[in-house]
């Protein structure tokens, strides 16, 4: 197997809801051997997949995490922030990856989606990982993508927790959420 056909096999068990905890250990040990020819999508494919599980596998996350700190300029986006939040989902923080992650998101905070904007600030906030500059540059985008209506409802819950929990009060932001979930429920568009 290929990491990424790796990758892709323990995706599609983790799709199909089929634990098989002696597969998912075999494959985290093969994970774990061959992690050096783990590409971004496919490292961040691998966090997702366990943390989706609640399969905290330690020995993984650590690789992982080691892995994705000297490949992390080629991660994009949403690499970013899948990666962030399954360590944050399964409880994982990784002090050198999040460290990586914030100064990659600096650098590429204008590629980010809404759903982007909302998982990394979820994932922050879940792990107690206040980054006042990140946060602002957060709020700023995320005003941006408001105002094109391209928020989801989901990601405007989420990216509002975020800034509750990590204390962070944006009011330009916060006052742009409020006005998009009143528009939203005027239209009846709670997706």
């Amino acid at each position: 197997f290929s990491p990424q056909n790796l990758s892709n096999l323990v995706w599609s068990f983790a799709t199909l809801r089929m634990g098989h905890d002696r597969f998912l250990e075999a494959a985290a040990v093969e994970a774990i051997r061959r992690i050096k020819e783990f590409d971004a999508q496919g490292l961040s494919m691998m966090a997702s997949t366990f943390s989706s599980m609640g399969m905290l596998h330690r020995g993984l996350f650590e690789c992982i995490a080691t892995a994705a700190v000297k490949l992390i300029s080629t991660f994009n986006a949403r690499d970013l922030e899948s990666i962030a939040y399954s360590f944050a989902a399964i409880g994982f923080d990784a002090p050198e990856l999040f460290d990586a992650i914030t100064a990659q998101a600096l650098q590429k905070i204008r590629t980010f989606n809404s759903l982007d904007l909302a998982n990394l600030a979820w994932a922050l906030a879940k792990l107690r990982r206040r980054h006042d500059a990140l946060m602002e540059e957060v709020a700023s985008r995320a005003m941006h993508l408001i105002g094109q209506d391209s928020f989801p409802s989901q990601a405007l819950a989420n990216l509002a927790w975020a800034l509750e929990a990590m204390g962070t009060f944006h009011s330009a932001l916060l006052e742009r959420i409020s006005h998009e979930v009143v528009r939203k429920l005027e239209r009846q568009d709670l997706q």
